[in-house]
């Protein structure tokens, strides 16, 4: 999850979003994963 943050952070939302689906495979219950994801799937029109 800090790994997430940090490319959030650097404006890496791409690689973000790879860590993010891979945290949320694992824990779907998670709801900041769960916000985290949604901001930067409506970021990148996903």
């Amino acid at each position: 999850m800090q790994m997430a943050t940090t490319y959030l952070q650097l404006g890496r939302a791409g690689e973000a979003r790879e860590i993010l689906q891979k945290y949320h495979d694992l824990d779907p219950t998670d709801p900041t994963v769960e916000y985290y994801l949604s901001i930067v799937c409506a970021e990148r029109h996903d």
